[in-house]
């Protein structure tokens, strides 16, 4: 949905990961005086992150490998937030092959238009 809200025409394949210390509300209790946490280095957890969405991703079916090897996606866009303690890491793969002349809806039906590119 954000990558259509945002002018997104083709289709997207989404890479998601997290590490760090967060609790099921994604909030971490680091910054609390009486809670000691390791500091994450966000270089490493990315690099770890990546490495093991290609070469360990067995409990994913190795559907991050693949999204990362696809041969057709022709664009891809990562994005990492982190802060001391936490590290969200993001790629989007996708294949934009087509240059749209319209999309819309008419009595239930979607309309689409288009050239490729």
């Amino acid at each position: 949905m954000r990558y259509v809200q945002y002018g997104g025409n083709g289709e997207v394949s989404e890479n998601a990961a997290i590490t760090g210390y967060y609790n099921s509300i994604g909030l971490t209790d680091c910054y609390k005086p009486s809670i000691r946490c390791d500091k994450i280095d966000p270089k490493e957890a990315v690099a770890r992150l990546h490495h093991d969405m290609v070469y360990n991703d067995a409990d994913s079916n190795w559907g991050h490998r693949d999204n990362i090897l696809y041969r057709w996606h022709n664009k891809v866009n990562i994005g990492i937030a982190y802060d001391d303690y936490f590290v969200a890491f993001v790629q989007h793969f996708e294949n934009d092959y087509i240059k749209w002349d319209g999309r819309y809806i008419s009595n239930n039906w979607l309309v689409m238009s288009g050239r490729i590119k």
